[in-house]
């Protein structure tokens, strides 16, 4: 019979058996306690790229270099507008094939706000791509340095862009209306279209932050040939009879029009 006294295992830790290190050592000292995790209320906001499942599908047989070379200039577009941006530090994003999900601190909104125009006009002039999203307020969980993203106000901005946003453009959930209307300088940057939905107006924020004139605009939209693709896009769909498509392009010419930077040439009044 081994005697009270003997060792129970070989085992030494720091020059003491297990039993005796054991009978010193405050166990929780070495439990590494779990992160707490709750909620917070951040913005978050959806943003989806209008026809590029079609592009994928369409560019097989050796013309995926294609869409890969847009995606990664929409990529690298969103990147720049976040990182020069004030406030950057205060904005996640996280990038899924066709969609991109933004999550940031309330206290950045007017910042927020401007990236998102800035994203919004630079796609469509560089990259001849529309874009359609919802931004919302409200329960958010954050993971793996913006890998994760988790919550209420998540899932609402994903089906507010889903079935609310219809069109291209980036609307704005009711509880950010309120938190802009509080604001004493206020953002005044929004359209309001004809089912009563708010919008980011990409066009006056971009010519206010590159301090561009409408006949800039105007002229880059020519130049860069954006007004022939959202024209001649339009009638592809209209002879197509594909109705929520040609909506689309219908609904952002509409808005150059308004905005007046569309062209006076008689060719593009014709649609």
């Amino acid at each position: 019979m081994p005697k009270k006294n003997d060792k129970k295992n070989g085992i030494l830790i720091n020059g003491l058996d297990l039993d005796t290190w054991l009978d010193k050592t405050d166990i929780a000292e070495y439990v590494e306690e779990e992160p707490v995790l709750k909620y917070e209320k951040k913005l978050v906001a959806f943003i989806d790229l209008l026809g590029i499942t079609g592009e994928i599908r369409s560019k097989i047989g050796g013309l995926e270099r294609e869409i890969i070379s847009k995606m990664s200039k929409i990529k690298d577009i969103v990147e720049i507008e976040i990182n020069t941006a004030p406030m950057s530090e205060q904005m996640i994003m996280l990038y899924i094939s066709d969609s991109f999900i933004f999550v940031c601190e309330l206290e950045a909104l007017d910042s927020f706000l401007q990236v998102l125009s800035n994203i919004q006009m630079r796609t469509l002039v560089e990259c001849k791509t529309m874009l359609r999203g919802a931004l919302e307020y409200g329960d958010v969980i954050v993971q793996d340095s913006g890998k994760q993203i988790i919550g209420p106000a998540y899932i609402d901005a994903y089906l507010k862009q889903e079935n609310d946003a219809i069109f291209p453009r980036i609307i704005i959930s009711n509880n950010v209306l309120e938190i802009i209307s509080q604001e004493p300088n206020k953002y005044e940057k929004l359209v309001i279209s004809q089912d009563r939905e708010h919008s980011l107006d990409y066009v006056d924020t971009y010519m206010a932050l590159e301090s561009k004139t409408k006949g800039d605009i105007k002229t880059r939209l020519r130049r860069e040939g954006v007004i022939d693709y959202l024209y001649d896009g339009y009638n592809k769909h209209n002879q197509e009879n594909n109705s929520s498509i040609r909506a689309k392009y219908a609904w952002t010419i509409n808005f150059l029009i308004e905005k007046g930077v569309w062209p006076d040439a008689k060719k593009y009044h014709c649609w």
